[in-house]
């Protein structure tokens, strides 16, 4: 689904909620929901040319290609 995304709206800006930071979920399914999550957005910001972090309201640019 992030590839078809990504084909289809090369231009779009993504807001994605942070779920790595914290303890890692005890629930098998939330673990799961996590990781996938992570996966999707690395996935997107590898072919993004670039990516913010943005906590408490304060942007760090993490890649400006």
């Amino acid at each position: 689904m992030a590839e078809e995304l990504w084909e289809k709206n090369p231009d779009i800006i993504l807001v994605s909620q942070e779920v790595g930071y914290g303890v890692v979920p005890m629930d098998a399914f939330d673990r799961k929901y996590r990781e996938a999550v992570g996966r999707v957005c690395t996935d997107l910001a590898s072919k993004s040319k670039k990516v913010i972090r943005v906590v408490c309201g304060i942007g760090t640019v993490i890649k400006n290609a």
